[in-house]
């Protein structure tokens, strides 16, 4: 039974590597943060640009094949991409207040 937990933890941790396993009492401060944490979108043509208040882990959805451009990533570290049917889901973790990048051409 055991090894069948750890072969769930690890499976678990190859699909969503941005959770992290606390105690409810300290995940309680990363919990409010999050709820908290004041994001604002800003999109310039081929360029987004995301101004968090606290550091964060971020989902950016895009779809119709759009693909970040991961040299110009600033300001985050991407985590994760996933591929699901037309789209592509990017985490990404930052611990500044400004994020950056550019999209791909089409």
């Amino acid at each position: 039974m055991y090894d069948q937990f750890s072969d769930w933890l690890n499976e678990l941790g190859k699909t969503y590597p941005w959770l992290r396993y606390r105690r409810t009492e300290d995940a309680e401060p990363v919990f409010r943060s999050h709820l908290t944490n004041d994001v604002d979108v800003f999109i310039e043509s081929e360029r987004v640009r995301i101004s968090t208040s606290a550091s964060t882990y971020l989902q950016v959805n895009l779809v119709d094949d759009r693909k970040i451009d991961a040299q110009t990533l600033r300001g985050a570290k991407l985590v994760d991409e996933a591929h699901y049917n037309e789209k592509t889901i990017y985490t990404i973790y930052s611990d500044e207040n400004t994020i950056s990048f550019n999209l791909l051409p089409i």
